[in-house]
């Protein structure tokens, strides 16, 4: 990177800014502290849930103010003071079709908007519980320290919705989802295997299921799980015609600060948009070969704290 430090720096999280096992060294933390010294901004960017990532915010912040969260590939974007300042829900005929996919071969799991700043999270079908902490963050073995609500949807043998609501499983009263709950929902996963997929996977066309954006994760989950022939494939289903480039473009103009301004750390393709905004793109060295070929420079793998390897250098 040429030139001064930039004012607004994005990060994916998962295979880029955190090490395997959702783990944030010491050294990245202290080099996003200085990133901050020097005046930058930073954006957390992540296709996954607001608890788990606006936790990660929380602990790199630490009262700086001066980190932003976007979750759900773009769909939701959180200010440093945790306020959710924007969101776009995703169709709710989609999200209906979601939950009729899931089931014993099939785990949904979704957020849902519940007021002005806060989310909930439900699942329907089969839970991975190994994919938890992607969710939540990490998991305590303390049932007191548990960050919140657990949704569990669960379904009768009609195939008719009947959810449950517990801070643990197995109490909680039961209740029929409203239509309008549905038209809340600001992304959603579906984690099974490519036959019981399949049925779901026909009915999208050119990346779109029933007016919502339908990605598939490729190899990530046998990332996730260190086994490079897991079965088990994943789907990420959310607000149509947003994505991580969207949100930085938002959050550039809210800031006021030119795309040339900006630096992204990515490895995902779904980290392109964003990468291609940035007046410096980063792609890891474990990254995907569609985000190596929009890149200027490569980093160290998460593996060996590239991230901090990258803003070390640039201080």
């Amino acid at each position: 990177m040429g030139g001064a430090f930039p004012k607004l720096i994005f990060f994916d999280l998962d295979g880029t800014l955190l090490a395997p096992g959702s783990v944030l060294t010491d050294r990245t933390l202290n080099a996003l502290h200085r990133a901050i010294e020097r005046g930058a901004q930073l954006a957390l960017a992540t296709g996954g849930f607001s608890h788990r990532a606006l936790r990660l915010a929380r602990a790199i912040d630490d009262g700086r103010r001066a980190t932003w969260t976007v979750t759900h590939n773009g769909a939701a974007i959180w200010d440093p003071d945790q306020k959710l300042v924007s969101h776009e829900p995703m169709s709710a005929e989609a999200m209906g079709a979601v939950l009729d996919a899931a089931g014993p071969r099939v785990w949904c799991v979704y957020e849902e908007l519940r007021g002005d700043d806060a989310t909930a999270v439900y699942y329907a079908g089969r839970q991975r519980h190994a994919l938890r902490q992607f969710v939540w963050g990490p998991q305590s073995p303390d049932p007191r320290d548990r960050p919140a609500v657990l949704h569990r949807l669960r379904r009768a043998p009609s195939r008719v919705p009947d959810a449950r609501e517990a801070i643990l499983p197995g109490s909680g009263r039961r209740r029929r989802p409203r239509p309008e709950e549905l038209e809340r929902v600001l992304g959603c996963w579906l984690i099974g295997t490519p036959e019981a997929l399949e049925e779901l996977d026909a009915r999208v066309h050119e990346g779109e299921l029933l007016g919502a954006r339908y990605i598939h994760w490729s190899q990530r989950l046998a990332q996730i799980f260190g086994q490079p022939r897991l079965r088990i494939v994943g789907r990420d289903v959310g607000a149509l015609g947003v994505s991580k480039g969207t949100a930085a473009a938002q959050l550039c103009a809210r800031l006021d600060i030119a795309h040339a301004e900006t630096a992204a750390f990515g490895d995902a393709d779904n980290d392109l948009e964003m990468l291609e905004l940035a007046g410096t793109a980063v792609a890891m060295q474990n990254a995907t070969p569609a985000v190596k070929a929009v890149a200027q420079v490569t980093a160290p793998p998460n593996t060996e704290d590239g991230v901090a390897a990258i803003l070390e250098r640039w201080i």
